[in-house]
């Protein structure tokens, strides 16, 4: 992370605030950084499984779930698609 960013996520309160370590020298408490760290996973695997979330459809002998369902009126999908997950 470059320091402009840095410094903009710790002025807005989003960051860990540093500790003045001498006149000229600053750090940061390995704690809070590895807490802000470990938020940042969360938040993203969280983000992540809500966009790729599948359907839970199975298929008609009902062990197979289906990946995705194609909707009625995607324009992008053929007829031989939506003819496919109907009977996925």
């Amino acid at each position: 992370m470059s320091r402009a960013t840095q410094a903009r996520l710790e002025a807005a309160g989003q960051f860990p605030g540093r500790v003045q370590l001498g006149p000229n020298s600053v750090g940061w408490i390995e704690e809070e950084v590895e807490q802000w760290i470990e938020s940042r996973r969360v938040r993203r695997r969280a983000s992540v499984t809500e966009q790729i979330s599948p359907t839970t459809q199975t298929n008609a002998a009902g062990s197979q779930p289906a990946a995705f369902s194609i909707p009625e009126d995607d324009p992008t999908a053929t007829k031989d698609h939506r003819d496919a997950d109907a009977t996925a």
